[in-house]
């Protein structure tokens, strides 16, 4: 019985840094809470953002800011991923992000490199 459950709890061991890397998981968390913080932990150093009037590259920190002054103007009340796959090392997702004024369409891209994922992309656009 000790045995079984050493093995069961190496094997959840070895597959938690697996989850804590997991940008969908930042994503879908970020966007539902209005968290800006939270999506950032799952960005690459540079990242393409498309957020009107943004649309431009930008560093980590300044992805995150604009992010979070989205956030402050937009509180979510509902974030649903609509569609996920992946194709040639990138994960695309396409979401709904409802909020009081209105609804939003945000598209993510997510490179995978070996076990790790790094947002490059957001595009968030009105419905």
């Amino acid at each position: 019985m000790k045995k079984t459950i050493t093995i069961f709890l190496l094997a959840i061991l070895s597959i938690l840094p697996c989850v804590a890397n997991d940008a969908r998981m930042a994503v879908e968390e970020g966007f539902a809470k209005g968290d800006a913080q939270k999506v950032s932990e799952a960005m690459s150093e540079r990242i393409f953002m498309v957020a009107h009037p943004i649309r431009k590259p930008l560093a980590k920190s300044e992805a995150e800011q604009e992010l979070a002054n989205f956030f402050a103007q937009n509180k979510p009340q509902s974030f649903s991923v609509l569609h996920d796959n992946s194709q040639d090392n990138v994960i695309y997702m396409i979401c709904k992000l409802q909020t009081a004024k209105t609804s939003y369409r945000v598209h993510i891209l997510i490179d995978v490199m070996g076990d790790e994922e790094r947002i490059t992309q957001i595009r968030i656009e009105t419905l």
